[in-house]
């Protein structure tokens, strides 16, 4: 009896150690997080470390519907060179200032005192060191008061080729760290639904995008080579993150 006792109780322990074992070397419990992406590697059962994710605002047509404005940018998109308008029925104090619509950092790019009339003044925003292309909103103030605005696209040249082309325009560019993860705290659905107004060098409004709530990804190896690409939306990565399995 004593015998019998012992070798259940030597195969109960064996059995647990067993458990416990499976549990320590099985492969890891790899979910997705709050406004977070997050890259596994499915041949090597391990997160993804120093994949480069690129992403995309996706621009859709709003329609040639162009309301009119006292305040305007030609030519919108930019990569160099751009010209504000605006008119000044008494004289007063003018200022023109741009702020990004991610970080909410604000650049004064115009400020005097302007005398009646029309007023043409032509800007270079690579001039300023501080400020990296992106989706940048404008302020027209007189008197310290905001009284039009406009949204605006600051791009280089390949940037703009993408955006005439394909319809996205780069949001942001990111290594996954040793978690296999990115983390999109600066992303800004307040932008979503927001509208650009496609204008000519000579002013001419061409065309009316808008903001989709898509978002284009990319993701390339340590050897710069694209190994995926996909769509997601910003509801998804801010209120349950993105799983990539690759």
């Amino acid at each position: 009896m004593k015998t019998r006792n012992y070798f259940l109780m030597m195969l109960t322990f064996l059995i647990c150690i067993s458990c416990g074992d499976d549990s320590v070397t099985g492969p890891p419990v790899i979910k997705a997080s709050k406004g977070k992406i997050t890259v596994f590697d499915t041949k090597t059962d391990s997160v993804a470390v120093g994949i480069r994710i690129e992403l995309y605002y996706v621009l859709i047509q709003k329609g040639n519907s162009f309301s009119s404005s006292i305040f305007s940018l030609a030519p919108n998109p930019f990569y160099d060179f751009s010209t504000f308008e605006y008119e000044v029925l008494d004289p007063v104090d003018v200022e023109i200032s741009i702020a990004e619509i991610i970080s909410g950092k604000s650049y004064k790019i115009i400020g005097l005192n302007a005398p009646s009339g029309y007023h043409s003044q032509i800007f270079n925003l690579s001039n300023f060191s501080e400020i990296n292309p992106g989706f940048y909103r404008a302020y027209y103030k007189q008197k310290n008061v905001a009284v039009d605005s406009l949204n605006l696209i600051y791009c280089n040249l390949e940037q703009a080729n993408l955006l005439s082309q394909e319809g996205i325009f780069f949001m942001l560019n990111k290594l996954t760290d040793s978690t296999g993860v990115i983390n999109l705290e600066d992303l800004n659905p307040n932008w979503v639904g927001q509208g650009i107004t496609i204008t000519s060098e000579t002013g001419q409004k061409i065309n009316s995008l808008k903001v989709s709530n898509q978002i284009k990804i990319y993701l390339y190896d340590a050897n710069n080579v694209k190994i995926r690409e996909m769509e997601t939306d910003f509801t998804t990565l801010i209120s349950d993150g993105l799983l990539i399995k690759l």
